[in-house]
């Protein structure tokens, strides 16, 4: 499948996570993905970095929030995530994380992670708390250094294992200035040292803190001082106006009021200071490392994962003396400074290579989660024409239908189990078809068991279709024995797999199976009671699968693997075998459980009703993904794919419409990676002691 990501922010003015978003999104479409972006609100500024993107100008969605509140913006974002069919939502930034991991959760896609990018000491209660609920629905909470992860384990008290350190994805070009142009704009002669700070006029960033560092500079070196060019914007402009002024630093300390080429002054530049107070991972340091500045900057955040004896400084952030003395050294030792120019680019490129790499190899493992072998059973009753009704005379037209429905499968590289009852068991046609298949490894032949056409039980039940569940065990025995032996002839195997037909499957049939070496059986229809479907005349009916498992499991002792077929709760309370799912499953059948099926639940068949659409198979398959389901089980009736041989089917228009949901399934299904396999290999291939149910 082409993996299809949207990775969400806030807005995209000019900022260090939004360039790491820019650089994610890039990264991803130059790699192959289908990458969208999508922006909480749109931004009249000029400062941005749209024209930075490389992708279509359709994947840039702007979903119109005008506050974090906003119902409708956030009905607009589920809207299109299940629409679009998302893999993987990557979210950044408080607003983003909240806001994307909620939709994402209702849309349910996949795989959903969110991004922390600093140490945030300003956080709310409130949305320490509502992290703390969010990080239950989240695959992968990334923390852009081990610093930043450490500490909002800590803050927000969620397992670490919940974590990973996600090294930054930075983009070091710069091309528009030449050293000496800047140096020649502002006055500069080129034997002064130039010091650079590219970031946000802000408190965090410390910048109110440059003036004074500077003044003790001068105070050392006098006019042999280092120049200090101070790139950005913000809203401390002003005071760090006013604070060069009070210091008498006009002529060595100059402010540049420009965000959008704020980077392209690191060339120019011999040190980067950055004197932040807080830091997630300082993405303009990567950039100017790689431009080979000296790095001078506070001990916090991630700065001390990039910065190193060799390389360059770390000081603590209220030491004032610490820096100025660091750079007042730089200045008056060249020999140092070049040396540590030439480490701090190795350090600055082999930190940016592997950070391409490290975001890729994360993402790749994320997406192993929901590809990593999943796959796809198709079984198909193979059996008489409209066996809905009782007394009819047993024909089988519907069989010469099969090879349309074969060669779909094969289109998809699928490998259908044909379930094939005692009369298919024994028809001449049948066998030369179907053992064809079955050679050539493209199919598997397995058993299903009708009673009522069991030659050894047909005249005492004249057409009545008792459940197998109702027969005695010796009844059982030898009809399943009979059927065994039929198909051992015509085919020249002994089948393996089973379904009791009507689903009318209990413990009784489980030794039966095994002595006659079956290893698999796909008769449980969870969820589903059939105690009111009516079999054996004053009879309690068919079985109740509510309480048993989705995922295949082994009962109890047994060797024989139950693989159910695949129906799921696709709604609000999707997770598989879960408390809500026992419960509302528990619940009778009746007005009140379909208000709440429809509103929460949504159950789906993997099958194909009249009803089907597109949208089932699709929520089927995420369903499936979000909770790590090894395989996905289809059925369907060999009758519902002929014409007038079943009560799905009665036109062959209704035969057009079943075929259009199967190529929709399949297509889908394919385009996600499932591996198609037979029932049997499927149940040799399985985990032995995955599950057992007693």
């Amino acid at each position: 499948m082409r993996r299809k990501i949207i990775i969400l922010g806030n807005k995209l003015t000019r900022g260090g996570a939004e360039a790491v978003i820019v650089s994610q999104v890039n990264l991803l479409h130059k790699s192959g993905y289908d990458v969208y972006l999508g922006l909480l609100r749109s931004t009249n500024k000029d400062d941005t970095f749209y024209e930075n993107l490389h992708i279509p100008k359709d994947h840039l969605i702007h979903f119109g929030f005008g506050s974090l509140f906003n119902p409708i913006s956030l009905f607009r974002i589920i809207s299109f995530l299940k629409r679009e069919y998302f893999h993987m939502i990557i979210t950044h930034l408080f607003e983003s994380n909240f806001i994307g991991r909620i939709a994402a959760f209702f849309a349910r896609v996949p795989i959903i992670t969110s991004t922390e990018h600093s140490v945030y000491f300003v956080k709310s209660k409130w949305q320490i708390i509502v992290n703390r609920w969010l990080s239950k629905l989240t695959d992968v909470i990334f923390g852009v250094s081990s610093i930043v992860v450490d500490f909002t384990v800590e803050q927000e008290n969620i397992p670490r294992e919940k974590f990973e350190v996600l090294q930054q994805i930075v983009d070091p070009s710069i091309s528009l200035f030449s050293k000496s142009d800047i140096l020649q704009k502002f006055g500069i002669s080129d034997d002064r040292m130039v010091v650079i700070t590219v970031a946000r006029f802000s408190e965090e960033k410390g910048v109110q803190k440059i003036p004074q560092i500077a003044s003790l500079c001068k105070k050392s070196l006098g006019k042999d001082m280092p120049v200090f060019l101070v790139a950005g914007y913000g809203p401390l402009e002003s005071d760090l106006r006013s604070e060069i002024d009070k210091h008498n630093l006009g002529k060595d300390v100059f402010v540049i009021a420009d965000s959008v080429l704020a980077k392209e002054y690191l060339a120019a530049g011999d040190v980067f200071l950055l004197p932040s107070n807080r830091e997630g991972m300082p993405v303009a340091m990567l950039e100017a490392m790689a431009n080979n500045l000296v790095p001078v900057g506070s001990r916090v955040g991630g700065v001390p994962e990039i910065v190193q004896p060799g390389n360059g400084f770390i000081i603590e952030k209220d030491n004032l003396k610490g820096f100025a003395d660091n750079l007042i050294s730089l200045s008056k030792n060249r020999e140092d400074l070049n040396k540590r120019k030439i480490e701090s680019k190795k350090r600055a490129i082999n930190y940016i290579k592997k950070s391409g790499g490290d975001f890729l190899e994360k993402v790749d493992k994320l997406f192993g989660k929901i590809e990593s072998g999943m796959k796809f059973v198709i079984t198909v009753d193979t059996e008489g024409d409209n066996q809905w009704k009782e007394g009819n005379i047993v024909s089988l037209s519907n069989i010469k239908s099969l090879p349309r429905f074969q060669e779909l499968c094969e289109k998809y590289n699928f490998i259908p189990t044909y379930l094939i009852t005692d009369e298919v068991a024994t028809d001449s046609f049948s066998i030369d078809l179907l053992s064809n298949w079955q050679d050539l490894k493209k199919a598997e032949v397995g058993s299903h068991l009708h009673p009522w056409t069991s030659p050894s039980l047909v005249d005492r039940l004249k057409g009545e279709h008792v459940f197998p569940s109702e027969l005695t065990r010796e009844e059982f025995k030898k009809a399943l024995t009979d059927l065994t032996d039929s198909i051992e002839s015509g085919f020249k195997i002994k089948p393996t797999s089973y379904r009791a037909g009507r689903w009318g499957f209990n413990n009784m049939q489980i030794k039966v199976l095994e002595e006659l070496g079956y290893i698999v059986d796909c008769s449980v229809s969870p969820k589903i009671d059939w105690r009111n479907t009516v079999g054996k005349k004053n009879s309690n009916g068919g079985p109740d699968f509510r309480g048993l498992k989705t995922r295949p499991y082994y009962f109890s002792d047994s060797k024989v693997l139950e693989v159910p077929i695949t129906i799921l709760y696709t709604g609000l309370f999707s997770k598989v075998d879960g408390y809500m799912e026992k419960l509302f499953s528990k619940m009778d059948d009746g007005f009140l459980k379909r208000v709440f099926n429809r509103l929460f639940f949504q159950m789906k068949w993997t099958r194909v009703f009249p009803e089907s659409s597109v949208s089932d198979w699709k929520k089927i398959l995420k369903t499936a993904q979000k909770n790590n389901l090894p395989v996905i089980e289809f059925m369907i009736h060999s009758s519902e794919l002929s014409s007038g041989t079943s009560p799905y089917t009665k036109t062959p228009e209704s035969v057009e419409r079943v075929y259009r949901e199967l190529e929709n399934m399949f297509r889908i299904f394919s385009e996600a990676g499932l591996v198609g396999i037979g029932l049997s290999d499927f149940a040799r291939n399985f985990k032995k002691g995955y599950e057992r149910v007693s």
